[in-house]
Order: C-alpha cells, then structure tokens, then sequence
C-alpha cells in the first residue's frame, strides 16, 4: 500500500494500518493495475499474494461501489451547501 509517501506490505503490518489498507480506495485500484500488469505472467498470483492483493475479481465491484458512495457524498453536499446560501 502506498500512503503518505511511505510503502508499507500489508502482511506484516499492524492491525491499524491492514484496517486503513481495506478501507482504502486506492488498495483496490492498485490490486488491479498489478494484476492487469502481470497478467500471462506465471508467478503473478504468489507476487499479488505476497502483498495481500487477494481481492482478485471482487476489486471492479469494490470500486464502482467507492464511486457510487463518494459521488452520493458530494452530492449530498453540492445540494447541502446550495440550501444554506
């Protein structure tokens, strides 16, 4: 994962960081631009692994579910934000 200009394996992390890692968008944009590089490559599944890019098929659905929230978010606030002035 990458956050504040620091890398960190989530494998070995604390249970802070891991729990910071899963409610992250960007884990999941990450998990498939690796995979989408390793693709036809034979160890790319233990490299993703090793990193704890284990979401495979599911990180489509997690980021249209990111996009969905964070676009009914702003809209609650455009709409918030234009009744009090």
């Amino acid at each position: 994962m990458v956050g504040s200009g620091m890398y960190v394996n989530l494998k070995g992390a604390n249970w802070f960081i891991k729990g910071i890692g899963y409610v992250s968008p960007f884990r999941y944009v990450i998990e498939k631009l690796m995979r989408t590089l390793l693709d036809g490559i034979f160890y790319a599944d233990a490299l993703c692994e090793f990193y704890d890019y284990t979401f495979k098929d599911k990180v489509i659905p997690i980021s249209y579910g990111y996009f969905v929230i964070f676009f009914v978010i702003g809209w609650i606030a455009v709409v918030v934000s234009a009744r009090n002035s």
